[in-house]
């Protein structure tokens, strides 16, 4: 099965090589898209977003190897923003500056209670034994 995780990188279309590789990746992402947005000085400015869900992203992995290479080679961290989430609760890499392109890490619980769950009394929170 694997370890699995979420990540989602967030590229100026300037960082020309990060962007084919992305491109080339198609069918593995969840989600592929360019979008516009401005900056923290109001400077228009083009991007390109990618997004995979629950992917086993490993460096050993030759695409993902590329991927990263690439992202190191950029110089200006500002340019673009990665974020990898893992299975383990304190799993979470940061590369560049995902929070410029409004990519936020949230964390929540969920509970699915489902048809066969049924809370009897919400005010209880004693049981007499």
């Amino acid at each position: 099965m694997g370890y699995r995780s979420d990540v989602v990188i967030v590229t100026k279309i300037e960082n020309k090589e990060l962007v084919k590789l992305l491109q080339e990746d198609e069918e593995a992402a969840e989600e592929q898209y360019f979008f516009s947005m401005k900056d923290y000085n109001g400077k228009h400015m083009e991007c390109f977003f990618t997004r995979y869900e629950y992917v086993k992203w490993y460096e050993s992995f030759p695409q993902v190897d590329k991927i990263e290479a690439a992202m190191r080679k950029i110089e200006d961290d500002e340019s673009f923003g990665f974020m990898r989430v893992g299975e383990d609760y304190n799993d979470v890499e940061v590369i560049g500056l995902p929070y410029d392109f409004n990519i936020q890490l949230s964390r929540t619980i969920d509970i699915n209670y489902g048809d066969d769950y049924y809370i009897h009394n919400p005010k209880q929170t004693k049981l007499d034994v």
